[in-house]
This record gives structure tokens, sequence and C-alpha cells, in this order.
């Protein structure tokens, strides 16, 4: 059985809305903890919930939330998405995303009354604002990626493990979508499986 604790906390004065999960009812039994985040313009309620429910059920503590601008959290500039440090912060200005993939259609999936999908304008600047850099050879931290060739930029996914300076794997899986990892019990199960191996592995 798996037991959700609301939380909310802050960060820069704006209150951020987030979701402990465990499969312990008692905060005081000691488990390995993550932090579980979302693709791209989520909310905590999306693939980041079902990621943190899996690795629960697997023995870990796992804390997911909004970030500031998104879902229940506080956060003047809102459905903002922040990729680097930008100069271009001029309003909240809004814009509607209108995916149409299955994930985000569809309430049964992605399409719950959390997510507006919507994204800030000035977004755009940010996501065009870093191109020639490239932090991967300064990260030492253990990173394990899980990608397929059905998933976005997969060349992409490879050049930045060959680059990573610290411990590091690539998981490969021969099939599944991007989406498909979002929510399809299948494709979470595998990526969830080699995440909690790593994590026992490097934490």
């Amino acid at each position: 059985m798996l037991y959700e604790l609301p939380m909310v906390f802050t960060s820069d004065g704006a209150p951020l809305a987030g979701t402990l999960v465990r499969n312990s009812a008692s905060l005081s039994a000691r488990q390995r903890c993550v932090v579980v985040t979302g693709s791209w313009l989520s909310v905590k309620e999306q693939m980041a919930l079902v990621y943190a429910r899996a690795l629960a059920e697997r023995g870990f503590t796992a804390f997911t939330y909004d970030f500031s601008g998104w879902g229940e959290s506080g956060g003047a500039l809102r459905h903002w998405e922040l990729r680097m440090a930008p100069a271009y912060a001029v309003g909240d200005e809004r814009a509607g995303m209108f995916f149409e993939l299955d994930y985000y259609a569809n309430p049964a999936r992605g399409a719950v009354k959390e997510w507006s999908n919507q994204m800030a304008e000035t977004s755009w600047l940010n996501w065009f604002s870093f191109d020639g850099l490239d932090p991967a050879p300064s990260v030492t931290t253990p990173t394990l990626l899980v990608h397929s060739d059905g998933c976005v930029f997969p060349d992409n996914a490879k050049t930045v493990h060959a680059r990573l300076a610290g411990k590091k794997q690539l998981a490969w899986i021969d099939k599944g979508t991007q989406t498909d990892f979002y929510d399809v019990p299948e494709y979470v199960n595998t990526a969830a499986d080699r995440a909690a191996a790593w994590f026992v592995e490097t934490l």
C-alpha cells in the first residue's frame, strides 16, 4: 500500500506544492529518497506521480512537486519554463500549446485537471538562448539515461551520455515512444526497475 502526503514549502518566497510518496505509513522508517520531476511543461499529477509511485513501490521515498508558476504552486510568472539563466523575463504572457498527442488529450492519461496546456511565450526565448553550451563534461553526479529510438532526440541522448564526466549508464530500451514511457505500465516498469537498481548502486 502506498501513502501520499501533500506538502507545501517555499522557494524565493513562493509556495510550492508537492507530494511525498512512501510504501510505509511511518515517516521515521528510513528509506532512500529521490526527487521526481516530469517532462517539460508538466505538473506533478502527470508522469512525475506515476514514477514517484513506481519508485515508492520499489522501496524508495519519492517526492514530486510543481515548479514555481506551474500547477498548484505559486509564483508570479505562470506557465513559464526556465531552461537556462534567462535574459528575457518580461511578464506573464500566455500561449496555448494545444498538445494533440493522445497522452495530453486523453483524460485517462495526461489531460488532468491540474494541467493547463499553456506556456508563456517568453519561454521560447529561453529555449533558444543557450545554443552552443555543453554542460555535460562538467557533470560528475552519477547519471542514468533511459531512452529508446522511439523517444525524442535519441542521438542527442547518446551524445550527452558519451560526454558525461562521472559514473554513467545508458539503458537503451528496444521499443517505446516518448509518451509510452510517461504512463504505459510496460515501459514505466522497465524504466523504474532500471532506476531503482541504479539508485541502490549509487545512493
